[in-house]
């Protein structure tokens, strides 16, 4: 496996990890009601995580472009140019945040301003983040990237966590301790991108405004992705603000556990972003077609091999999964049924992130950004009906049809909008197979759970997941050496 792919692989899911590990304590340490606060704070962050690609498309593409040229001088240019766009909307971000936990706050009759503020003022700093991810992954040091985005995750989640269960804090000083973690953490990035790109700057010095037409080609396509980043943004936040209406804070706040659960899935297939995206970009570019097509292949398989049985089997015994994580029987029975569709979702979002790469790579958003708006705003009506007159159980199957539609519609067009000549191909060794194979070790599952009876049910699901993943991952690698072959 490429350095760089498992360099953004382990920076994603560690610090996804760390934060789901540091859930079952705050639990503990805050009880259910508090969670809530928590957790509508940390899947926000989760879908900040998620899009972060989406929002630093155009500069990704950018940036690598003129790097890989060698022109140093557009690349300082687009560097100065980004970093005041994203310092000016993580601004916007923190009001936008800011009206967002209040509205939750006062929906269910809470006071608590203070923590409103520093919670938006740490999505700020995450969204600023973004920028230095771009800068660093779009150019080639995606390994010292990942190296600081893991040694402060684990300050900001375990570290945090510890202090918070050691000194009996409540959550305001978890957030604020997360909220200084996040100040330094974005001065370490700065002062990193400072010195790898300083002779940069000192070209670039007073030439802004010659080279600032560089840029302004491709208005069409940031504009698109910032409406598509805003309309995924809503999907994914629609469920929570819709739900905070109707349901208790303690319902609330289990919802949010399950979705920041089933974000993991997600996250983790986020984590090809920026290591595929830059490499289409060039293939494409330069007419490398066969290439291109090979490269979406082999890591559609990569990610497969990480997401298909933990998102199966999770679906399938997620009581089992939760009380084998939390250890706590009321929390299980509660959010497993949520847990069952949104992550359901989660898996169809994974298997759609690698054709969303080659839609951006290829240049054919516009086909994509009318799928999202379109069925964006019938799975938001639908939901609202779902939250009033049903449960939230039936608000996240809205989540799991809207994922379902979205990926028939995008594979009905593969072709056209992502450049794969033998769309049926890939689909069935892409995605289809790995997930039959899943599917069958659960049969297996179901069998001898049926059979063994007197046995913990934990001692048979556990040992099939591992071997569903080693099944998939021999295909897999069985696959990309018959690629590598031709």
């Amino acid at each position: 496996m490429n350095r760089e792919l498992l360099a953004n692989i382990l920076g994603k899911c560690l610090s996804a990890l760390m934060m789901l590990v540091s859930l079952p304590f705050l639990i503990d340490a805050i009880g259910p009601n508090g969670y809530a606060i928590i957790g509508l704070f940390a899947a926000v962050q989760s879908v900040l995580m998620l899009l972060d690609g989406g929002i630093s498309a155009a500069y990704t593409k950018n940036i690598s472009n003129s790097y890989s040229r060698g022109d140093n001088l557009l690349t300082s240019v687009l560097m100065k140019q980004y970093f005041i766009t994203f310092l000016k909307v993580s601004f916007l971000l923190f009001f936008v945040s800011l009206v967002l936990f209040t509205y939750f706050a006062s929906s269910h009759g809470d006071s608590q301003s203070k923590i409103n503020i520093i919670m938006s003022a740490s999505l700020s700093l995450i969204f600023l983040q973004i920028y230095y991810q771009a800068t660093l992954c779009g150019t080639g040091y995606q390994v010292i990237f990942n190296k600081l985005y893991i040694s402060f995750s684990i300050i900001r989640y375990p570290v945090a966590t510890f202090v918070v269960l050691h000194f009996d804090l409540n959550v305001f000083a978890y957030l604020l301790m997360f909220f200084i973690a996040n100040i330094i953490y974005t001065g370490v990035l700065q002062l990193v991108v400072k010195n790898k790109f300083v002779h940069y700057h000192v070209q670039y010095n007073g030439m802004f405004e010659s080279n600032e037409n560089a840029n302004v080609k491709d208005k069409s396509f940031k504009n698109k992705m910032l409406f598509l980043v805003i309309m995924s943004s809503l999907c994914f936040q629609s469920d929570k603000l819709i739900l905070a209406k109707f349901v208790s804070s303690e319902i609330l706040g289990y919802y949010s556990l399950a979705f920041t659960i089933a974000s993991f899935p997600m996250i983790f297939t986020s984590a090809f972003y920026y290591y595929l995206f830059p490499k289409l970009v060039v293939l494409k570019a330069s007419n490398q077609m066969q290439r291109y097509e090979a490269e979406i292949t082999k890591n559609s398989l990569i990610m497969m091999i990480g997401i298909t049985s933990i998102c199966i089997y999770a679906a399938a015994y997620s009581k089992y999964v939760l009380l084998l994580f939390f250890g706590n029987e009321v929390l299980a029975r509660e959010v497993s049924e949520i847990l069952k569709y949104l992550i359901l979702g989660s898996l169809i979002q994974g298997v759609l992130m690698i054709p969303y790469c080659a839609q951006l790579a290829f240049g054919r958003i516009s086909y994509l950004v009318k799928v999202n708006v379109f069925l964006g705003m019938v799975m938001i009506a639908v939901q609202i009906y779902a939250a009033s007159y049903l449960t939230p159980i039936d608000v996240a199957k809205c989540w799991l049809a809207y994922n379902v539609v979205t990926l028939v519609v995008i594979f009905l067009n593969l072709k056209n909008i992502t450049g794969i000549e033998n769309k049926y191909k890939w689909i069935a060794i892409g995605t289809f197979l790995p997930i039959l194979i899943c599917v069958l070790t659960i049969f297996v599952t179901h069998f001898l759970l049926n059979v063994l009876t007197n046995i913990n049910e934990l001692l048979i699901i556990v040992p099939s997941g591992i071997v569903s993943v080693l099944l998939i991952a021999a295909y897999a690698f069985y696959i990309m050496r018959h690629i590598d072959g031709k």
